[in-house]
């Protein structure tokens, strides 16, 4: 398919097809030209021939002609001068003299196609075929009639013309016609035409040619060398995008129009887009470092040092977050707030290893009840739990799981001290009236500083 649309098989196409059309109207006007002329030089030829035709014969004796015939001597001498006239005149078939009637032409002379004469006895009468019928009463008046194209009951085709011949008395007394050949016209005109045609197609062979390689170094050719490098182009990598302006240049066209004009802007086209999208990958690889860069201070921010859950700037975006859908009120939230227990004495007594050690135990506690939820270190010994979905709906089981996870830790005395987990957890949950995520943690912060209360009045205080 790419072959038949290609531009080097169209434009010669196109110009042949173009020099062919040319010469057949070239031809048949310079056959019709031809043609007219020679009708115009055989209807000269046939009005000289019957004008000497007419001069020989005298008017006065035609029907002494037609009686005597053979038997007279100037009927002889008549008969052998229309048949030099004949064979004087290229291509005359047919010499004869009629006497025009109503009822047909009446043989005077009649010569036939070799100069001899006619079987025919001169009287003998022939009918007038058309145009010549419907001239009849004009001819009998001796009235010149223009010459005429016409086909003969043989089927050839003739240029046929007749001259009026007066008496002394200036009466109408016969008419001298002679027929010429159409059909030996039109094998001149042939004649003509063929070679003139083959001089003209072997010109055009020689044009065509040439246009066609010319066509094909000046236009096509590059044209393809480009497409051809194009099919060959690479995007993968910057590398390659090189490559492809490289061999592009290679090609080194120069035409010196617009087919040079073309090539050196699709040349500006690739290295500009060249250009562009090394700056492009540039620009994305910076992007994207300072985003990993941003990510990763992102999460510096928003991740707690020492447990790894989430920090206090997290825990502030999240509540604003929590404010929107209350402010929907479509908010099914609960809030865990949790206090750790003797943080200050696992320190005091045991150093601050241990007591970040400590602060990591009691967060693992919380992280392995709500794993579904988030959690955040508010403070040195504080965690907040925000509770969604499952853990929501399951709430209370958690809450108590958590209480009895810590107490049992706690009441482990065969544990190092360390290790002997506790916090006082409380929980509050969103109510109707509620126009911000505060409100729910003050409350979850009464219930815990409930349940510290209860702890201390257990175990003492050491802060």
């Amino acid at each position: 398919m790419r072959k038949i649309k290609s531009l080097s098989i169209r434009l010669p196409l196109i110009l042949i097809l173009s020099y062919i059309v040319l010469m057949v109207f070239t031809i048949t006007v310079v056959f019709q030209r031809f043609e007219k002329r020679m009708l115009e030089d055989y209807t000269r030829m046939a009005k000289g021939a019957t004008q000497l035709m007419a001069d020989a014969i005298d008017g006065d004796k035609v029907d002494e002609y037609i009686e005597q015939n053979f038997a007279s001597e100037e009927y002889r001498k008549i008969s052998d001068y229309l048949a030099s006239i004949q064979e004087n005149y290229p291509d005359t078939l047919y010499v004869y003299v009629y006497r025009i009637q109503e009822d047909g032409g009446h043989v005077v002379f009649d010569i036939d196609s070799e100069g001899k004469e006619d079987a025919d006895e001169p009287g003998a009468v022939y009918p007038i075929n058309e145009p010549f019928y419907s001239q009849i009463s004009n001819i009998m008046k001796g009235e010149e009639t223009p010459a005429y194209t016409v086909h003969s009951h043989e089927g050839e085709y003739l240029l046929s013309y007749i001259r009026p011949v007066f008496d002394s008395k200036g009466n109408y007394a016969c008419s001298a016609c002679v027929d010429f050949s159409m059909d030996r016209m039109h094998e001149k005109d042939f004649d003509f035409v063929l070679p003139t045609l083959g001089m003209v197609g072997i010109l055009i062979l020689i044009l065509v040619s040439f246009n066609i390689l010319l066509i094909h170094r000046t236009v096509s050719a590059p044209i393809n060398r480009m497409v051809e490098c194009s099919h060959n182009f690479n995007y993968e990598t910057e590398n390659d995008r090189f490559k492809n302006v490289q061999t592009l240049e290679n090609l080194n066209i120069k035409t010196g129009d617009e087919i040079e004009e073309l090539y050196q802007t699709f040349t500006s086209v690739m290295k500009e887009s060249l250009y562009y999208m090394t700056n492009f990958n540039r620009a994305q690889i910076d992007i994207r470092t300072k985003n990993e860069r941003i990510d990763e201070i992102s999460a510096t921010a928003y991740k707690d040092a020492l447990t790894g859950v989430g920090s206090k700037a997290a825990y502030k975006k999240a509540l604003k977050e929590i404010d929107g859908d209350i402010f929907y009120e479509s908010a099914e939230i609960a809030i865990v707030l949790a206090d750790v227990n003797n943080l200050k004495y696992v320190n005091d007594t045991f150093g601050h290893e241990y007591g970040d050690a400590y602060l990591v135990g009691c967060c693992n506690l919380l992280k392995s009840v709500y794993a579904n939820s988030d959690i955040y270190r508010v403070g040195g010994d504080e965690f907040i739990i925000l509770l969604r979905g499952s853990d929501y709906k399951n709430r209370e089981e958690l809450l108590k799981k958590a209480r009895e996870l810590y107490q049992n830790a706690h009441a482990n005395e065969s544990a190092n001290p360390w290790e002997r987990y506790s916090s006082s957890i409380g929980m509050a949950e969103f109510e109707t009236g509620d126009t911000n995520a505060e409100m729910i943690v003050k409350r979850a912060d009464t219930a815990m500083y409930v349940e510290k209360t209860k702890f201390r009045a257990k175990h003492g205080s050491y802060r």
